[in-house]
């Protein structure tokens, strides 16, 4: 299942704000010196960030309502605190933090260990099937 797929099968699930422009995301590549995969882009064109399974936090370059924090402003934060320039942060919930890097490729970190991500997947997609969904599809009733 994808993000697309989930978010139209539970809505109830999910609490989105505003997805990002193209404008937006254009300024956060030439601010980070980062650039966006396009799956990612796809991902923040159509989703804004906000929060799957009540717990997990998703961040794009348009700043959550309710949080009021970004990609951006998460991603600058923990750079200054000793993340590698060649990550950006787009998750932060239960398990941990996930980064993403410019192949697309995903890093997870857990709590302890925010700064130097542990775990790897070839791209967006791989990380919400064997991450979050394989997490919380027995919880919440979904077939993965």
């Amino acid at each position: 299942m994808t993000i697309e797929e989930f978010v139209a099968a539970r809505p109830d699930l999910v609490s989105c704000g505003r997805p990002s422009t193209a404008a937006e995301i254009d300024r956060f590549e030439r601010e980070l010196d980062f650039p966006v995969p396009l799956r990612i882009r796809a991902i923040w064109s159509q989703f804004g960030s906000g929060t799957l399974f009540e717990t997990e936090d998703f961040f794009t370059p348009a700043v959550d309502l309710v949080t009021g924090e970004s990609a951006y402003s998460k991603t600058t934060e923990m750079r200054r605190r000793g993340l590698s320039p060649d990550l950006v942060v787009i998750h932060s919930g239960l398990a941990g933090f996930t980064f993403l890097d410019p192949s697309g490729e995903i890093y997870q970190a857990d709590h302890a260990h925010r700064y130097s991500p542990r775990r790897k997947y070839a791209n967006f997609d791989d990380w919400f099937q064997s991450s979050l969904m394989a997490e919380y599809a027995g919880r919440y009733g979904l077939t993965y």
